[in-house]
């Protein structure tokens, strides 16, 4: 059974979308968007989730990224993981890092990014000018409402802002602009259907996962006071 690092992990009312099979995402807004969020994932609790996996021997690690866009949200701590693992191990230990996205995704820009042709914000490098031999990116077009990885195999798991995207749309959200703002009845569809695809999403993860591994997400969310993303004061003020 899988469970949240923290409580903050957790897939509560958002933005909500249509993350069909085929649908169109654009993944650059998504994750400049995302990129706000990351930094309110503590890192000890990132530590933490990652000390207690244990280590595999004799064979390689692999860290999956769900929901990827073009990778930016996650990088930086792809990156820790890898060093963390490799400390942990050998300096020589074996990784591959899975990123995941629907098969409509621009995976272009995501390995431009990890094999340092575009440069990163900050004057950053990527994982891979650090870690030069034995870490192996691969890209998965399959989303991630279905199983992404052979069973059993993925030691660490993270998805940063992206279970919001529902496997199907319940009903039009007239003259607002997402389902948080919409009247009682439509939120409670949009709920319904974000309870029964946060079940598919678990049930999926628990095949892909070897015993003992790990997986963090952080998600949109309204907060105790009413604020969601776009507005920051409770019950609607911008």
């Amino acid at each position: 059974m899988l469970r949240p690092a923290s409580s903050c992990y957790r897939l509560a009312i958002g933005v909500w979308h249509r993350y069909a099979l085929g649908s169109p995402r654009g993944a650059h807004p998504v994750a400049l968007t995302a990129a706000s969020v990351l930094p309110c994932v503590p890192q000890d609790i990132a530590d933490s989730a990652l000390d207690a996996v244990e280590m595999p021997a004799g064979r390689h690690f692999v860290l999956a990224d769900y929901g990827t866009a073009d990778g930016g949200t996650s990088i930086d701590l792809v990156s820790r993981v890898i060093g963390k693992v490799r400390e942990r191990t050998s300096a020589d230990k074996e990784i591959i890092v899975l990123y995941e996205d629907i098969p409509t995704n621009p995976f272009g820009p995501l390995f431009q990014m990890t094999q340092g042709m575009l440069a990163l914000p900050g004057g950053r490098t990527s994982f891979l000018a650090k870690h030069p031999t034995g870490v192996f990116v691969h890209a998965v077009g399959t989303s991630f409402y279905r199983q992404c990885a052979p069973t059993g195999t993925v030691d660490f798991g993270m998805s940063f802002t992206a279970m919001h995207w529902t496997s199907a749309v319940p009903c039009s959200i007239p003259g607002t602009l997402h389902s948080v703002m919409a009247p009682e009845e439509v939120r409670a569809k949009y709920a319904a259907q974000s309870g029964a695809d946060w079940a598919k999403i678990l049930e999926q993860r628990a095949k892909e996962m070897r015993p003992g591994a790990r997986l963090i997400m952080a998600n949109f969310c309204v907060d105790e006071k009413g604020c969601y993303l776009g507005y920051a004061t409770p019950h609607g003020g911008p």
